[in-house]
């Protein structure tokens, strides 16, 4: 099992004037990540509308960009849904074509007691041969039972920790609970303390992708006053994306650097920035 660390950037999903998946601009997304430094891919998670994308599109996403990695860095799939049946039908998926990890929070709109996310987890870990990260988006999931599952189901390797205000304090929670053997993904936005605190990486917007590297690569290679400059110069980017649309945000920035041919995003849709 390989291991996942570094920054993960959540690939947008770019649509034609059909508001079908457009493949050759999916194919360029996926290179211009790899270009910018990515240690690995993340696909169909939120940022991707994975939400608003079929299992027959997630499917055919997931096979398209494996194909155009062809293993140069590892991808870790979102695997989210309404339902746990449609979860499973997307993760054994995902690990039969190849990703390196699958990714899910407890189910979107769903009930959230601690069995329920429990039994969620477990029929996927039960149908999967690849690492599972537990995702917190949206619906918490209490430290105790990422613990728990932890050391009962055998494919839960990893947290993506996403809480808006308290992200570094659920970090501590969860590696203190699970004695550190659970890596710990978080998304970046308060990204110094997130690394302090025992991130082992982030898993960003495609906005901004090359300074989120630039920071990982030099906390860990101990250079603080350089980390330090490149998020004070990164936070404006991360503050505006919060206060528009930051999926529009992040494909009109694509279409103005060559990568998309377009912006579109599928409904629903917010306001777009100007």
């Amino acid at each position: 099992m390989k291991e996942l660390r570094g920054i993960f950037p959540i690939l947008n999903t770019p649509f034609d004037e059909n508001m079908e998946v457009d493949e050759e601009n999916l194919r360029r997304h996926s290179n211009y990540a790899i270009e910018e430094g990515a240690h690995g891919l993340g696909v169909n998670g939120w940022n991707s509308e994975g939400y608003k994308l079929s299992c027959k599109d997630r499917m055919w996403i997931t096979e398209r960009l494996l194909e155009e990695d062809n293993g140069r860095v590892l991808v870790v799939v979102g695997v989210s849904a309404a339902g746990t049946v449609d979860s499973v039908t997307l993760a054994r998926h995902a690990s039969e074509k190849g990703a390196d990890a699958v990714f899910s929070t407890p189910l979107i709109g769903g009930e959230a007691t601690p069995e329920s996310i429990y039994a969620h987890f477990k029929a996927i870990n039960d149908n999967v041969n690849t690492p599972i990260m537990v995702q917190e988006h949206l619906l918490p999931v209490p430290g105790i039972v990422i613990a728990r599952m932890a050391e009962e189901l055998e494919r839960v390797c990893y947290v993506k920790e996403e809480r808006p205000m308290n992200a570094g304090q659920k970090i501590t929670e969860i590696l203190t609970l699970t004695n550190h053997k659970v890596p710990v993904f978080s998304t970046g936005v308060n990204m110094m303390d997130e690394l302090q605190r025992g991130a082992i990486g982030q898993m960003p917007s495609c906005v901004g992708l090359a300074k989120y590297v630039k920071i990982f690569e030099s906390y860990m290679q101990g250079d603080l006053e350089t980390a330090w400059t490149e998020y004070e110069r990164l936070m404006p980017l991360i503050t505006f994306r919060k206060q528009v649309n930051g999926i529009q945000l992040a494909k009109e920035l694509l279409r103005r650097k060559g990568v998309f041919k377009s912006s579109r995003v599928r409904s629903p849709v917010g306001t777009p920035p100007r």
